[in-house]
């Protein structure tokens, strides 16, 4: 059984607990079991009860981009403990757009040729972009986007110009992926903005 805590703000222990067996989430407050919900419908649905200060506790699941989130919210702020806080996905988003990064210089350099410079300099370029959107400046989305689109069409170009080969299908949905990052980055990094005032 997998258990996840949730901490609504210094509390030891938490109050909030979500307990998985299978596909079910059972909601644990206070120690005292509030609610199951069945699968990603239930999830979806969620569960919320008042707090004895009068505010609202929520616990859902939300869509950003293409994956789904679970939020905890209380009068609907993120809770520092939930998966979707904008400082939490902020830093997963851009560790995996630094990764991403990483990994396309290291490819360009393996490669060799012209078209490994091409990748090398996309490659930096997105770094710098994951870098300043990390540090929460939304400038790091458009220095991504401008590589990732002039990279996205030379690549729809070069298949629909040549062969269309296995390859290309790949560095398609890397950059779908990609964007799909940048995309969660930019959000978390504008949301984390706006909570810090």
């Amino acid at each position: 059984m997998k258990i996840q805590r949730f901490p609504l703000h210094d509390e030891n222990p938490p109050r909030l607990e979500l307990r998985w067996e299978g596909s079910q989430g059972h909601v644990y407050f206070d120690g005292a079991h509030a609610a199951t919900l069945d699968g990603f419908a239930g999830l979806k649905k969620g569960w919320s009860t008042e707090l004895e200060d009068g505010r609202r506790l929520e616990l859902r699941m939300i869509r950003r981009v293409l994956f789904p989130e679970l939020s905890v919210l209380v009068d609907g702020q993120h809770v520092a403990s939930s998966p979707s806080h904008p400082d939490r996905m902020l830093r997963s988003s851009s560790n995996a757009l630094l990764f991403l990064s990483a990994f396309v210089i290291l490819m360009g350099f393996r490669a060799g040729g012209v078209a490994a410079v091409v990748d090398v300099a996309f490659g930096v370029c997105y770094l710098i972009g994951a870098l300043l959107l990390r540090a929460r400046r939304r400038l790091g989305a458009a220095v991504i986007a401008v590589p990732l689109f002039v990279e996205f069409d030379l690549t729809l170009l070069t298949a629909f110009l040549g062969t269309f080969e296995r390859r290309w299908w790949v560095d398609i949905v890397l950059n779908l992926v990609f964007a799909t990052f940048v995309i969660r980055s930019y959000q978390a990094a504008r949301d984390s903005r706006l909570m810090r005032g």
